[in-house]
């Protein structure tokens, strides 16, 4: 097998969403990714404390089952298509749970659980330094705090803002429990309201979010909620010289539609076996499809008829590996799901004003997924989200790819004036 290149660290993991995903929805967008990309990266706190993770990796943890999904994603650690990222200067998964329990923090693992995960790890090790993460959370919450769009005009008093800009900034490690826990302590007080204590957790969650990938410097994935303006992570798109590229080569905006497709229904997702994903990281189709897309995020021009000739190769044989892994069963049921499934692949190529990208519509899936180039970071939250042929229309889900970066204007993923919390 090729050496991986093509990682992607998984936003929707992350335990401090409003709304996370759980059951056969996290298990969807998990192998829905996972077919894309060479690598799929997590943070070790979430591999370790996001239960209803934990319930798709292992049957033991049925506890936070909310549905039938199997629970065999173990499966990806053994291929090495899902791996954890360990912070610098800690040695094991086990490590970090026992100095969590020592610090009180939820939904801590058993020490069964973790032993059960390393033993499947396919001896893939991925690093962050804690330090740089540490230092991206504090300066992330104080830009936040700085930052009337990302509060709310009117949301906390000045008195309010001032107390938390302070104990913010004089922590010399910004601890997210104990950030908390003094949220906590100022709300049983009554120095704190309720809503402005919600409103500031909602804040400090944002500017919790994605900081492992940042510091990694690796691909992120970003929802585009449905019904929301979306004001993301910092992210970079590329290269934006291939803009001026396109433009030279005068390729312009253009809609390409592929055959259906069941396999990337998220009805058949919540039930694919995970084993056969080992056959389908074997196929030629898939090598070439992954090489292009991870290609145009790098700010190659893509040569669209041959990708799209590869896609369709690789979705087809996907289709054929997949079948030879299922029960009776199963295969009676994806026979009915493939003639139920009638909605055409449709592949858009944008190229309009700053922006460029590649962008997959699985309709059945109800997700997008914009591998996009040359766009400013300050601009994500509104023209990423354009369809090419109405520009000011938001796409309804999915996510937008880029690779997370570090840059002088922080976007939050905070709804300005929307009580709803987190864009994500």
């Amino acid at each position: 097998m090729r050496k991986p290149t093509a990682k992607l660290f998984l936003s929707e993991i992350d335990t401090h969403h409003e709304n996370p995903l759980a059951g056969g929805k996290l298990r969807a967008y998990i192998l829905s990714q996972a077919l894309f990309f060479d690598r799929l990266i997590i943070g070790d706190s979430q591999i370790n404390n996001n239960f209803r993770l934990r319930a798709l990796l292992w049957d033991a943890e049925n506890s936070a089952r909310v549905d039938s999904s199997p629970s065999d994603l173990w499966v990806l650690l053994r291929l090495g298509l899902l791996t954890p990222a360990l912070r610098s200067g800690s040695g094991s998964l086990d490590e970090l749970r026992r100095e969590h329990h020592a610090r009180g923090v939820a939904n801590v693992p058993s020490p069964a659980f973790v032993e059960y995960v390393e033993e499947h790890l396919a001896g893939v090790r991925e690093e962050y330094d804690i330090a740089k993460v540490s230092s991206l959370f504090k300066h992330r919450t104080l830009a936040s705090l700085r930052d009337d769009a990302a509060i709310g005009r009117g949301r906390l008093s000045r008195d309010v803002r001032a107390r938390v800009y302070d104990y913010v900034q004089n922590q010399p490690t910004l601890l997210y429990k104990t950030l908390r826990d003094w949220l906590d302590t100022q709300l049983s007080s009554g120095a704190l309201a309720p809503r402005a204590a919600r409103r500031i957790d909602r804040i400090v969650a944002s500017a919790y979010r994605h900081n492992v990938a940042i510091a990694m410097h690796t691909n992120l994935d970003v929802p585009a909620p449905i019904g929301q303006r979306l004001s993301p992570v910092d992210l970079t798109l590329g290269d934006r010289r291939l803009v001026r590229r396109l433009r030279e080569q005068k390729i312009s905006s253009k809609a390409y539609d592929l055959p259906p497709t069941a396999v990337l229904s998220r009805e058949f997702l919540n039930w694919m076996p995970a084993s056969s994903l080992a056959a389908v990281t074997q196929l030629k189709s898939r090598a070439k499809v992954v090489r292009a897309m991870e290609a145009f995020r790098n700010g190659r021009v893509p040569n669209m008829p041959e990708f799209l000739a590869s896609l369709e190769a690789y979705l087809f044989e996907v289709d054929y590996a997949v079948a030879s892994h299922l029960t009776q069963k199963q295969a009676t049921r994806f026979k009915d799901l493939k003639r139920r499934e009638t909605a055409r692949t449709q592949v858009n190529l944008i190229v309009e004003g700053t922006l460029t990208a590649v962008q997959f519509a699985f309709p059945a899936l109800s997700a997008v997924a914009a591998i996009a180039q040359g766009l400013e970071a300050t601009h994500m939250g509104y023209a990423a989200l354009g369809d090419f042929r109405s520009p000011r229309a938001l796409l309804l889900g999915g996510y937008i790819l880029g690779r997370s970066i570090e840059c002088e204007r922080l976007l939050l993923d905070v709804v300005s004036g929307d009580e709803r919390g987190t864009a994500s």
